[in-house]
């Protein structure tokens, strides 16, 4: 069994994402801290990662948004 530091919920990628900052504890880590954890999520998912540096933030913003809806 392949252990990772993300749980993943197969093709629900903006589950995934969404999830990365939500959990079943009353204060759940966020999974997500910092530019490179970003990049690791990223990678475990196929996805291309831009260089801009701008990128994580944004990427931040908006999941903070989803996270309210």
């Amino acid at each position: 069994m392949v252990t990772t530091e993300f749980t993943l919920l197969g093709d629900a990628i903006w589950l995934d994402f969404v999830n990365s900052a939500r959990g079943r504890v009353l204060s759940p880590p966020d999974l997500l801290p910092n530019p490179a954890a970003y990049q690791r999520w990223a990678r475990i998912q196929h996805l291309e990662m831009e260089a801009d540096p701008g990128a994580f933030a944004h990427a931040r913003e908006f999941r903070a948004g989803s996270s309210r809806a």
